[in-house]
């Protein structure tokens, strides 16, 4: 006589319990990675209904947009989430690359010191990207967030400029702060009107 065979999966042991105590079915963890983008896509939409100006429009107006919908709305939608996902990788580079210099990890104290560049500055380079990337991630404030930008770039041409200068250049290190000042330029060309400077 064969053994009962158990639920082939989590969402299986799940239903089974819920099942025998009556209670709600659950729903079975989210991928990561399709949260960031579900996250990143519901904050685009906010930020689009809080920074559209169509009320703002006298009524000739509205009805032209309201003749031509699609096209406008479209690139509008396109240019905030394209803004949003870039700037969430700038702030994210930020924190993340401020946390590892405040705590100064083994691999980028390595680093630095292959470059020449003394321990401490470590924790005062760490201090000012946690800044950066606050005062990116913050509403309002747009002069401040011209000065952060400014910041993460020269931060990250002087890496590459670290880099050749102490003959350390290969794809693997000059690729990544290469392709982060582009993704710099983006979110900062791509910013709304509400974080550009009047």
């Amino acid at each position: 006589m064969s053994r009962p065979r158990g639920p082939r999966s989590w969402n299986e042991a799940i239903s089974s319990s819920n099942a025998r105590s009556g209670a709600r079915p659950t729903l079975s963890p989210p991928n990561p990675c399709c949260a960031a983008v579900y996250v990143v896509y519901q904050l685009s939409r906010i930020m689009n209904k809080i920074f559209s100006n169509k009320r703002c429009l006298p009524r000739g107006s509205r009805i032209s947009a309201m003749a031509h919908p699609s096209k406008p709305d479209f690139t509008s939608r396109r240019r905030i989430i394209a803004y949003w996902v870039t700037t969430a990788l700038v702030v994210a580079e930020l924190a993340m690359g401020g946390i590892w210099d405040v705590l100064r990890v083994p691999q980028v104290r390595g680093l630095i010191e292959q470059l020449g560049y003394p321990q401490y500055f470590l924790v005062i380079l760490g201090i000012w990207k946690l800044l950066g990337a606050l005062a990116l991630a913050i509403p309002g404030f747009p002069r401040l967030k011209e000065w952060a930008y400014a910041g993460v770039i020269f931060d990250l041409t002087g890496a590459v400029a670290s880099l050749f200068a102490a003959g350390l250049v290969s794809v693997g290190t000059t690729a990544y702060p290469i392709v982060m000042t582009m993704v710099t330029i983006a979110s900062w060309a791509l910013r709304p009107a509400s974080r550009r400077l009047a």
